[in-house]
């Protein structure tokens, strides 16, 4: 065990994460088990899409064995997470933990204020030895972590390296070569690309009418912001899927009223109309979609995750190189900020066991518990390598059921999204796969100059802010959706504009600016 933790620490050491200085950690490392006498708490958890039971998972059971800490695990369905949580919150009555849930910071600042979530900062700063030493190496999660009070109210999701950070697109390169095209350069050839992959069987199953070009998720991840890089938007990363910056103006950018994103939007309609991208791009929400599809060998492009095409096709699907955009640049926009997710640990404003959930939260980011959180249980889901390294046993990755790796590990580990840390070092998953990896060098001097974590704001911005965007999203799904379909005319552009500006986005983004600021300063 120790040859272990010492080789894990020399790669992440390698990998700028760890320090050599230990100066601002102020918590002592500790070990496990956390407790000496068991104890039992209660949590939420996000269940994936693609399934698992948290309390028969046997990495859960596992580390209850080695912390002492068991979780009665609820899961919380992706479908009615919203639902089940606005549920849990109103009642009051919260389990000792929320895990994985990915609560926003308005949310955060919002009942961590009220009392309903505890303050994590004292018991941050004298236990979270491992999440100090992973910051220190990253000053600018600081300034993420805290609220505009200075309090921490929850531990984060993080991506940490290159692959983990660059959300790339794919095509089958045997849909190429079937119609006679090759790998596209610019954003024309990428259309072009699409249309013959529609007009001909590109995948040479003897049916004309089966192929769908390109296929994107419907969430406000990975739908319009898988396509802002060919227009030059999101500049600032993907943490900000409505804001960026206005290098014209010098100021914070409000994207859906952009002339840029007209043109975008302009382009989706094309394409939907064209049926370029999946008719039932609108029901797509999920990765359960996104896997039924691709997994048939219909899809020619996708903008997913390369495990996400099934224990065949993430070996065949290749990523396509940066291409110019729109307007002829030769830009990438699509990274994402290494918080992934601020609020994937809070824990119960009730719960008597603040510092030993700290500690329980706080494992995941140590060399050990990163290894647990993205590989499992040696022996079950991984074995190291002759170099000492993680990698996947075989049935996970090439599963006789068909079942992809999303799909085969979730009936073992439910992290996921929870507290932890995701890095190019000991994350054997679909970021940090080789069709994934192969043109990151190519892909580095094209990304974003800066990156923005998500931004803080104060109880009484959260909750104007709140309320101004309650009608402008509603507006922006609606009418979004209706240029996209065409039961909204582009033509009517300069009115929903107007429209947005009567809404007080201007005040909105006056609140934006404040919280841009602050974090600058931080």
């Amino acid at each position: 065990m120790k040859k272990l933790v010492s080789l894990i620490l020399a790669l992440l050491m390698a990998a700028g994460l760890m320090s050599t200085a230990l100066a601002d950690v102020t918590a002592q490392e500790w070990s496990l088990p956390i407790v000496e006498q068991p104890i039992e708490v209660t949590g939420y958890c996000l269940q994936s899409p693609q399934g698992g039971i948290g309390n028969e998972m046997i990495a859960w059971q596992k580390y209850a064995e080695w912390t002492g800490i068991k979780v009665d695990w609820t899961d919380v369905p992706t479908d009615n997470q919203a639902e089940t949580l606005n549920i849990l919150f109103a009642s009051g009555d919260l389990p000792d933990i929320i895990y994985a849930c990915g609560l926003d910071n308005n949310t955060l600042v919002k009942y961590g204020s009220a009392g309903m979530f505890a303050d994590l900062t004292e018991a941050y700063e004298k236990n979270a030895y491992w999440l100090q030493k992973v910051i220190e190496e990253n000053p600018s999660l600081e300034g993420g972590l805290r609220m505009a009070d200075g309090k921490i109210y929850a531990f984060p999701h993080l991506k940490l390296g290159d692959n983990m950070l660059t959300n790339k697109l794919f095509v089958n390169p045997n849909w190429l070569k079937a119609v006679g095209k090759e790998m596209p350069t610019n954003f024309q050839e990428f259309e072009d690309m699409l249309y013959a992959f529609r007009d001909n069987d590109a995948n040479e199953d003897g049916d004309p009418n089966n192929e769908i070009p390109f296929i994107i998720r419907y969430n406000d991840y990975h739908f319009l912001p898988i396509l802002y890089t060919f227009f030059g938007l999101g500049n600032r990363g993907t943490g900000h899927r409505y804001v960026d910056w206005d290098y014209e103006n010098n100021c914070l950018r409000f994207i859906p009223t952009s002339k840029e994103f007209k043109d975008l939007l302009t382009v989706v309609h094309k394409w939907y109309e064209d049926k370029l991208i999946d008719p039932e791009t609108f029901q797509n929400t999920s990765s359960k979609q996104i896997v039924a599809k691709t997994t048939q060998g219909i899809v020619g492009a996708h903008g997913d995750f390369v495990t996400n095409t099934g224990s065949v096709y993430q070996d065949i699907f290749r990523c396509i190189p940066v291409m110019e955009n729109y307007y002829g640049n030769k830009a990438y926009t699509r990274r994402s900020q290494m918080i992934a997710s601020l609020g994937a640990f809070v824990v119960s404003g009730d719960s008597k066991y603040v510092d030993e959930l700290v500690k329980w939260a706080d494992y995941f980011y140590s060399p050990d518990g990163q290894i647990l959180y993205n590989m499992g249980i040696e022996g079950v889901t991984f074995e190291f390598d002759e170099n000492g390294k993680p990698q996947w046993k075989d049935e996970m990755i090439h599963d006789p059921n068909g079942l992809t790796l999303t799909q085969k590990r979730v009936q073992y580990m439910g992290f996921q999204s929870g507290c932890g840390a995701w890095t190019d070092e000991t994350y054997q998953g679909a970021e940090t796969y080789w069709t994934s990896t192969e043109l990151m060098d190519e892909y580095r001097p094209y990304l974003p100059e800066e990156v923005w974590e998500l931004f803080s704001p104060t109880p009484e911005e959260a909750e104007e802010m709140d309320y101004l965007w309650t009608d402008i999203q509603n507006y922006l799904n609606e009418n979004i959706a209706k240029f996209i379909t065409g039961d909204r005319s582009l033509d009517e552009w300069d009115k929903y504009v107007a429209d947005i500006q009567n809404m007080d986005i201007a005040r909105y983004m006056e609140i934006y600016t404040a919280m841009y600021n602050r974090y600058k300063g931080n």
